[in-house]
């Protein structure tokens, strides 16, 4: 499916297969500096992305996101939790559920998996022979990019930023001395990589925004309380506020309504995370332009989970049993769906 050196759109931006690639170092302007300069090897910069991730979809500040984390449980106890969940049963007692969740209308396609896409979704941190990976120059306007987009989300405040519109965001980042103005290399790059075809990435959901410009009308969304978070109103407000009467306080908002700058942060922080690798990307966060939190999805998590909302972990709490026992809701991303995603519990879908 994919040719080595690849690009996405008409750019310039080369995302090769990965082959024993050596580490890059990073090397950003020193206008975007925001600390000393230093190389940092790609390992080093995925792995001080784990927690800003968890963060960003937390919806709150590192300090509150850790107090929610169980008191016993370190960063590294987390990680080693998460591999083994990800290589336990496929949650048994939830296999019905998921299995018909994977079979209604919206997904075209009755044809079989074939092992190697199953392989992809059921070890979706991995690298696979058919990832596409940035290289070279292009992984160092990645990270300026998701290093000023960062610098935004700083300024004006986590809750805002979830519905911060595109050209608000290069407005402050035009005006703010300290964020500096979005180099063309970097509006290249995320222009490209919003107009590319997702399933070159190994993602098959269905494109939800072909503008990137586009706003989210503030008359039509309400922020969530003790949240962080907005919901989109109408079907999938209903829905939330039917959770919470059913399941109670345990069940939380841990994502909502995002806007095309909230999903590059978030993606872009992954891709990170994956050292460049964008496929691996992709099986965790759909791209920008992709994302059904633009059309009503939402994530929900158990009160005092912390990190655990982020992975199988939240399959196994009975918050998620309440869920599936309601008989009223859906899981976007199920057990082997079609989407070329990893299996996300929390992700409820919203017709």
């Amino acid at each position: 499916m994919f040719v080595a050196g690849a690009s996405v759109a008409s750019g310039s931006y080369l995302w090769q297969h990965r082959h024993g690639l050596e580490a890059a170092p990073l090397t950003v302007d020193q206008e975007l500096s925001m600390m000393p300069e230093r190389h940092m090897t790609r390992a080093e910069v995925a792995e001080s992305m784990h927690l800003e991730i968890a963060r960003d979809e937390a919806g709150m500040s590192l300090e509150e996101l850790l107090r929610s984390t169980k008191p016993d449980m370190d960063l590294q106890h987390l990680e080693r939790l998460a591999d083994e969940l990800r290589h336990q049963r496929r949650i048994e007692e939830h296999q019905e559920v998921t299995a018909r969740a994977a079979e209604d209308a919206y997904m075209d396609s009755d044809d079989e998996l074939d092992e190697g896409y199953l392989a992809r979704v059921r070890d979706p941190d991995a690298d696979h022979p058919e990832d596409v990976i940035m290289v070279g120059d292009d992984w160092d306007t990645l990270l300026a990019t998701s290093r000023r987009i960062e610098a935004v989300r700083e300024y004006v405040g986590f809750g805002n930023f979830n519905i911060l519109p595109w050209d608000d965001m290069l407005a402050f980042a035009r005006n703010v001395s300290e964020i500096g103005r979005f180099q063309p290399r970097e509006l290249e790059f995320m222009e490209s990589l919003f107009h590319a075809d997702a399933r070159n990435l190994g993602f098959y959901g269905e494109r939800t925004s072909n503008d990137i410009t586009t706003r989210v009308d503030r008359n039509n969304v309400v922020k969530v309380p003790r949240s962080g978070h907005f919901l989109w109103r109408g079907e999938s407000l209903d829905l939330f506020n039917r959770l919470t009467g059913d399941i109670g306080d345990t069940l939380i908002l841990t994502s909502g309504v995002r806007s095309i700058p909230k999903q590059f942060d978030l993606f872009l922080a992954r891709a990170k995370r994956t050292e460049g690798n964008l496929s691996r990307a992709s099986r965790s966060l759909a791209p920008p332009g992709y994302s059904y939190h633009a059309t009503g999805d939402f994530d929900v998590g158990k009160y005092g989970l912390g990190l655990g909302n982020f992975s199988e972990e939240f399959a196994n709490t009975n918050v998620f049993r309440e869920l599936q026992s309601l008989g009223y809701t859906n899981i976007r991303y199920t057990v082997d769906n079609r989407f070329g995603v990893r299996f996300e519990p929390w992700h409820i879908r919203v017709a």
